[in-house]
């Protein structure tokens, strides 16, 4: 049996108001009645962060039967639920509240839970995009990818503008469609922080993100100055894409 409801008490007793709890009585419920999977992901570099007692690592996303604007983001050791805390409720929660500031980027909605326990986030499904990582193979996108560049810095400085840094940067987290729009995917505990000075989130945020930059840059055989490299925040970087724009269009 399942139940969408809006508002969410975790097994704690902390009540959330403001998400959307998508609620199943036992693990066995939710194999029928998540939809129809269509991606899933395996934790690889992160396995020393993830706390699990599975084998199985990463998500699973199902397109949601009961809303074609939503999908349903499944950890994988949801089978473990009693023993593997996942608190993105708190997360979520957070997001939603600054929601009506953020223009770029949609948040999680709500929580996939089983008895009182997050096994996972119901989100938003971008039924015409595609990855990152998958566009960039398409050559022809390179002269446009200077312009990609500079709608992921857009992201995240109006995210950061308003006191939220996320550092899970790579270009799988970074959705992409036939107009060049881009959408931020993948919000979790570990990479987000709130009105913080976390200045060592901020620079794994901006290592990250030259990375990303760096192995596009070497797909598509473009060099940026050595300046770039020893950027520390997100104005250098977009001052480095910028400068490096306007010298090949001369």
């Amino acid at each position: 049996m399942h139940i969408i409801e809006n508002g969410y008490k975790n097994h704690d007793g902390i009540y959330y108001d403001n998400i959307r709890n998508v609620h199943y009585d036992k693990k066995n419920d939710t194999i029928n009645n998540l939809g129809l999977c269509v991606n899933q992901t395996e934790y690889k570099e992160n396995d020393p962060f993830a706390p699990s007692f599975s084998d199985e690592l990463g998500v699973y996303i199902y397109k949601s039967y009961y809303d074609k604007n939503k999908a349903l983001r499944l950890y994988k050791d949801y089978g473990n639920y009693k023993f593997v805390f996942h608190n993105d409720e708190k997360l979520i929660s957070e997001l939603q509240r600054r929601q009506k500031n953020i223009k770029l980027t949609d948040f999680p909605t709500g929580i996939i839970s089983i008895e009182d326990y997050t096994v996972g986030q119901e989100i938003v499904y971008y039924e015409n995009f595609n990855t990152l990582l998958n566009v960039i193979k398409n050559k022809d996108i390179k002269d446009n990818i200077f312009d990609i560049y500079l709608e992921m810095l857009k992201i995240l400085k109006e995210l950061y503008i308003n006191g939220i840094v996320y550092s899970d940067i790579h270009y799988k987290n970074f959705m992409v469609d036939s107009k060049l729009t881009i959408k931020l995917i993948d919000f979790e505990p570990r990479y987000v922080k709130f009105d913080e000075n976390s200045k060592y989130l901020y620079e794994t945020m901006i290592r990250n993100l030259k990375n990303t930059i760096n192995s596009i840059n070497l797909l598509y055989n473009i060099k940026f100055n050595n300046n770039f490299n020893n950027t520390t925040t997100l104005e250098q970087v977009e001052e480095s894409i910028m400068e490096k724009q306007y010298l090949l269009k001369k």
